[in-house]
């Protein structure tokens, strides 16, 4: 999935809220693909708040099919793969 494409997801209201896509991932391990997205706020300390969710590829109209993270392990791994990307970003900046 293109990093900046718009989501419209139901937030945990049950409202439709729209996020940006910040990243993708495909994780050579399980052969997952997850997607990092953001409604760009942030959080009391500074931080954006973000969210992962597996990708699974997209339905008949185009809208993407996305399952929610419930393994402990793949969100010890999607933690280390963004503080991976924030030291490249730190470095690079």
């Amino acid at each position: 999935m293109e990093q900046g494409k718009i989501l419209k997801l139901l937030d945990e209201n049950g409202e439709e809220k729209e996020y940006e896509v910040a990243m993708s991932y495909l994780c050579n391990d399980n052969g997952k693909a997850y997607i990092f997205y953001t409604d760009n706020t942030f959080t009391p300390d500074g931080n954006m708040n973000l969210f992962a969710s597996v990708y699974t590829g997209d339905d008949e109209n185009g809208e993407p099919i996305l399952e929610e993270i419930t393994d402990e392990n793949e969100w010890a791994l999607l933690d280390k793969v963004m503080e991976e990307v924030n030291m490249g970003v730190n470095n690079n900046g």
